[in-house]
């Protein structure tokens, strides 16, 4: 082809010809691989079916109690505070005999004394009881877990592996360590054999563990910073113990929060404590940082700059369905919040990532046709708006529970074939994506995707186990407004039509659970999100796609789509399911005996209670709750940045 004089190819219209090789919109060949050599143009990629991943740490509930009975007083008691008995108490009623003037004025004086006496014991018995309320510190939630100190169980400061790396925690106390103590306590427990470091700074003698174990320990932190108690060093301690306790507070689910953790997060009393320490000059040694033993190897370290790199790697070909290798790799670099927020992955705040969510992404991302950059083959519109449609049709396929199944008995009548699936102990896959130059991507189709699938003798096991990752892409796009939006909540309406029908899909026992990230792995997240906000001015800690820690992986309604406006979906099938058991009822049975009972016999569950669902009240508070969260918490402050007046 002839080429204008002075005309340069414009960029990615890089095509592929008929010969297979790579040549611009002039037919000129790109120097470099061709589309078959390029690693990243394969149609096929081979690669090993996971066969398991650890299990996460057992957590220990709280064996005490829902509520614990307050500690009773005992006015009769002389050894409680002096106070006399009930006998000594009670009122010198008039005498029967005839008593003189002077008897009469000294009883009235025993029996004022005695009321007072009494008006007083009343007082300190109720100030006892405020005490002890406010000491004990309650059930502690399932999501946080106990650990047995001296033979009593108390809240686990491990905080399900929250804490930043700057702090140091000690299995053998149960304390909570920073600065200078965070680093004798750890070379004292490393030795060997290993010795308890027993801190004497203010921060211990307020709160033994650290970190405040209930309402009064908090309130004597604030009290020693407010009041100026101690050294200036000892206040930046507390403090730093303070906002760490409520960083770790916000990032458990609202009702898993015990009750000194919902105070911690009040904002009045801490917003004062951190202007105090703000308008603070702070030394320099005041501000000492704890790093792990063996911190520096969690990084590499650029040649000739010298600079720390904290990135990793995509995972390679041997890893392809591999979800923990995604799960770390995504956990880095496709963060809720990020500006490369990967789509479809349920990620909590302590960056948990749930693996049945990175399956699905590594089975999509496996099949779909991939852009390359960097001038390699494919980098077109065409093949980038492919890719982008397929993996949303293919989350829209795996969100709606037996929609791959039915698509399976539809292929097996129209070939006459019997679908056999690849078993899941087979030892290796091989995948074929969908050829670059077949559909233009808005001539895709979910029938399509599913066609693919069923070419890759995928199981319905596998799909059923992606749910997680359809039930996220839903929310994702459902939150931000689009024009696609419409698309996104017509498939959830379908979605919930069949989960009503059918059941929330199962996972994959050995494939399930949560990827659980290293000290090494936190180490370099927590020094990504600092460079994140630094250099590009964002916080992805404040956005409201991490879950809480303790929320529901696999709600019934997407978390940033209004309930009530996703209700009739699914309320309508539960009511159609239910009438449609009732008619087979009937037909089978003949008609229901009439019951004399009043209220509306709920079909659906078999209860005799009046259903209020579907009614014309705008009361769905039910349906609220059963979703989750639902609603985005309002974000405390100072949860997500770091101080700006004084960086502790």
């Amino acid at each position: 082809a002839e080429i204008p004089t002075g005309t340069k190819p414009a960029t990615n219209c890089w095509t592929v010809d008929d010969k297979n090789e790579i040549v611009d919109i002039y037919g000129r060949r790109k120097p470099g691989p061709t589309r078959e050599d390029h690693p990243l143009a394969r149609t096929e990629t081979t690669c090993p079916i996971p066969q398991g991943y650890p299990a996460a740490p057992r957590i220990i509930t709280d064996p005490t109690p829902e509520e614990q009975p307050l500690r009773k007083i005992d006015p009769a008691d002389e050894s409680d505070e002096d106070y006399a008995s009930d006998e000594k108490l009670e009122r010198e009623d008039t005498p029967e005999e005839e008593e003189t003037t002077t008897e009469k004025r000294a009883r009235q004086g025993r029996n004022d004394k005695k009321e007072k006496k009494r008006a007083n014991f009343d007082k300190e018995n109720k100030r006892k009881q405020d005490v002890y309320i406010k000491t004990r510190p309650g059930k502690v939630p399932d999501a946080i877990g106990v650990v047995k100190i001296m033979g009593r169980y108390e809240r686990d400061n491990r905080m399900r592996g929250t804490l930043d790396p700057e702090f140091y925690y000690s299995r053998i106390t149960n304390k909570v360590y920073v600065g200078k103590q965070a680093r004798v306590a750890a070379t004292s427990e490393n030795l060997n054999p290993p010795s308890v470091h027993t801190p004497t700074t203010m921060a211990y003698y307020k709160a033994n563990r650290g970190f405040p174990m209930n309402p009064v320990e908090l309130s004597e932190m604030i009290r020693a910073i407010l009041g100026n108690q101690g050294t200036l060093e000892e206040r930046v301690e507390i403090f730093r113990l303070i906002r760490e306790f409520r960083r770790i507070s916000y990032a458990f689910l609202p009702n898993q929060r015990d009750i000194t953790m919902k105070k911690a997060l009040e904002n009045e009393p801490y917003e004062t404590v951190r202007n105090r320490i703000s308008n603070q000059t702070l030394p320099e040694a005041f501000r000492d940082k704890y790093a792990p033993f063996g911190a520096q190897s969690a990084f590499k370290i650029e040649a000739g700059t010298g600079r720390t790199k904290a990135g990793l790697t995509q995972p390679d070909v041997e890893h392809t369905l591999h979800a923990d290798a995604w799960a770390q790799y995504i956990v880095h670099h496709g963060r809720p919040g990020g500006d490369n927020q990967m789509r479809g992955i349920a990620v909590n705040r302590a960056f948990h990532v749930h693996r049945r969510s990175t399956f699905g992404y590594a089975l999509a991302r496996t099949m779909a046709p991939r852009e390359i950059k960097n001038g390699g083959p494919l980098v077109n519109k065409g093949v980038t708006s492919t890719k982008t449609n397929f993996m949303r049709l293919f989350a829209i396929l795996v969100a709606k529970p037996q929609s791959y199944r039915e698509h399976i008995t539809e292929w097996e009548q129209d070939t006459g074939e019997t679908f056999t699936p690849i078993p899941t102990n087979a030892g290796e896959i091989t995948i074929t994506r969908i050829p670059v130059n077949e559909g233009g991507g808005a001539n895709l189709t979910v029938d399509d995707v599913a066609r693919l699938l069923i070419k890759n003798k995928i199981p319905p096991s596998w799909v059923d186990h992606a749910y997680t990752y359809g039930l996220y892409f839903l929310d994702y796009h459902i939150k931000r407004v689009s024009l696609d939006v419409q698309m996104f909540i017509e498939a959830d309406d379908e979605r919930l039509r069949r989960l009503a029908e059918h059941g929330e899909p199962p996972a994959i026992r050995a494939w399930d659970g949560w990827y659980i990230p290293s000290e090494h792995d936190k180490l370099r997240i927590r020094h990504l999100l600092d460079d994140e906000r630094e250099k590009k001015k964002i916080d992805s800690l404040i956005d409201d796609d991490w879950l809480f820690i303790g929320e529901e992986v696999l709600p019934i309604y997407l978390r940033h789509r209004d309930a009530r406006q996703a209700a009739h979906a699914y309320e309508d099938e539960l009511n159609r399911l239910a009438a449609l058991r009732h008619a087979e009822a009937v037909v089978r049975e003949g008609p229901p005996t009439p019951q004399k009972e009043t209220g509306t016999s709920n079909i659906a569950t078999g209860s005799n209670v009046e259903d209020t669902t579907m009614g014309d009240a705008e009361d769905n508070s039910s349906i609220v709750e059963s979703s989750g969260r639902n609603r985005p918490e309002e974000i405390p402050s100072d949860i997500g940045g770091e101080l700006n007046d004084a960086e502790i």
